[in-house]
């Protein structure tokens, strides 16, 4: 569970902070 968290809300955060890795 949460590890599921982890996946769906991490490049969601990330992606707010830094810039994109695309």
């Amino acid at each position: 569970m949460y590890s599921y968290w982890f996946q769906m809300m991490m490049p969601l955060i990330l992606d707010t902070t830094v810039p994109r890795w695309d």
